[in-house]
């Protein structure tokens, strides 16, 4: 099992990736682009009102984070850019997760939501920032732009806000404001786990 400690700060908006910010990622943004585009389907966990859990599995692997603080709203030197800095506890499992455990965490009221993800990534000065297409229940598209970085004895807060700074002072668009801040546990019950449960109910 590997334990990481993070910092993480994140933006949705519905929708597909505008292409001035594609544009933006991929030439303009600071940082080592990595090699293409990485693909794959996330299947998360529903749990009910908490926002600050998020259980899923990545590539048949359990991954769980867990929000230790949620600090301050930032906002971002030189720019008008507001979000929600966190602190994030992760455990990532290596082992594969049976069939029947998979079962067992999404039974009852307890769904399980695919959610689709074509990603690119930036790494400048310790920080990886990251640009992601979202897609669920076949029609719905969102996407989201994040920061994140280990945290260490040598790199804290101030080293975040200081590069994530840097790599936003080139963005061609409005600013991302705290309306549009949350982490994925947020995102996931107020736009995916809603609409699904509201289908559900439907039928």
């Amino acid at each position: 099992m590997q334990t990481l400690l993070t910092l993480e700060v994140r933006w949705f908006e519905s929708g597909k990736i505008p292409q001035v910010i594609e544009k933006w990622f991929t030439t303009a943004c600071p940082g080592e682009l990595s090699r293409g585009v990485e693909e794959r389907e996330d299947q998360y966990f529903y749990t009910p009102g908490c926002e600050c859990l998020n259980l899923k599995l990545r590539e048949g692997k359990l991954e769980l984070k867990w929000r230790q603080t949620q600090l301050e709203i930032d906002s971002f030197q030189d720019s008008n850019w507001q979000g929600r800095v966190e602190r994030w506890l992760k455990w990532s499992y290596q082992d594969s997760i049976s069939e029947n455990l998979i079962q067992l965490l999404g039974t009852g009221d307890q769904p399980i939501v695919k959610i689709g993800k074509k990603r690119r990534q930036r790494y400048y000065q310790d920080v990886e920032c990251e640009l992601t297409q979202l897609t669920f229940d076949q029609y719905q598209s969102w996407w989201s732009l994040g920061f994140e970085m280990e945290e260490t004895q040598t790199l804290g807060r101030t080293h975040f806000q200081e590069v994530v700074s840097k790599m936003i002072k080139s963005y061609p668009e409005t600013a991302f404001d705290i309306v549009n801040s949350n982490a994925y546990p947020s995102w996931l019950l107020e736009q995916v786990f809603s609409s699904h449960l509201q289908d559900k109910s439907n039928y």
